[in-house]
């Protein structure tokens, strides 16, 4: 199979799994890579081809190709993708957002924490955007691609920026008490605790101030991982009617 074939394949969705294609573009990366590269910066130069378009599936099996390849160039480009206008990513991507972007960006991360950074303090942008990539900040620091010490000082200084802003949604608060629970950042547990006396917090998710001590050093839960294999990864959704992944 061609890779222009390829390419073709995976533009729409056909209503059934394109698992052979799919096979075909990993067992020619280095050559399809560029392809998949463009199909991302088509929808950011064009994003009117896929938006209200929900066959349109050709940038999605890119990313998701292009992190199972840890292709690093693919990092700025998935950034500047959910930094687009919020109805735009929420019709682009829907819940692959907070399923997994952590781990789209885990999986191509090309050094540049400033970007994630950035990102994290872009108030513009979707809010579960922002927290990916906090949630990605500490799975680097798990991995030891930043320090402790980097890691607590950032958040000391992002809650200091988004506590004073009334226009910071409590959730985003949420989003740090995941890392320093999940991170076991128990030097962080008094910041935390100040937000909860200064009504910041919304107990919807981790409850009070006591429930949440008991999440934290609970270990990773593992949620922000490499991406092994496209077909685990969106094979079940349900736009693919027809399934016609075979089992290994």
């Amino acid at each position: 199979m061609e890779i222009e074939q390829i390419i073709n394949e995976l533009r729409f969705n056909s209503g059934r799994f394109p698992a052979e294609a799919l096979k075909k573009a990993a067992a020619n990366e280095s050559a399809i890579k560029p392809f998949l590269l463009d199909a991302l910066d088509e929808v950011l130069s064009k994003p009117y081809i896929a938006i209200g378009n929900e066959d349109y599936m050709l940038y999605l099996y890119a990313i998701y190709l292009l992190a199972q390849f840890r292709e690093k160039q693919a990092f700025l480009k998935i950034i500047e993708l959910v930094s687009l206008p919020p109805d735009d990513v929420e019709w682009l991507f829907g819940d692959i957002i907070t399923e997994s972007l952590p781990s789209l960006l885990y999986s191509t991360f090309n050094g540049d924490l400033s970007l994630l950074q950035k990102t994290v303090e872009n108030q513009s942008i979707l809010l579960t955007v922002q927290g990916a990539c906090l949630d990605t900040l500490g799975k680097l620091y798990s991995d030891g691609v930043i320090s402790r010490e980097f890691l607590v000082q950032y958040l000391r200084e992002i809650i200091a920026k988004r506590a004073g802003d009334p226009n910071t949604d409590p959730f985003f608060f949420t989003y740090i008490q995941g890392v320093v629970a999940e991170r076991d950042l128990k030097e962080m547990v008094p910041a935390i605790k100040k937000l909860y006396e200064e009504n910041l917090i919304d107990p919807i998710y981790f409850g009070d101030f006591a429930e949440y001590q008991h999440s934290v050093g609970q270990g990773d839960s593992g949620e922000v991982r490499y991406i092994e294999d496209i077909a685990a990864e969106i094979g079940w959704w349900a736009c693919f009617r027809e399934s016609n992944i075979k089992s290994k």
